[in-house]
């Protein structure tokens, strides 16, 4: 079950604590999203590729 607190970059789809993107700098946010991912390899991971993501980190899949 999801944390519906988390709330997620509508950006770039990283999971954020704080006002503002540490990725991005966007302050832009949603508690409505779907999936987790973490990724460690950025360059080795598909999924990243898929997902466009170039830094580490614990992302979404999905964000509304």
């Amino acid at each position: 079950m999801k944390d519906q607190r988390a709330k997620v970059c509508r950006n770039c789809k990283l999971f954020v604590e704080g006002d503002q993107c540490p990725q991005c700098s966007e302050k832009n946010f949603s508690h409505s999203w779907k999936g987790v991912a973490f990724i460690n390899d950025p360059n080795g991971s598909e999924v990243a590729q898929h997902l466009q993501i170039t830094k580490k980190g614990k992302y979404c899949l999905w964000v509304k």
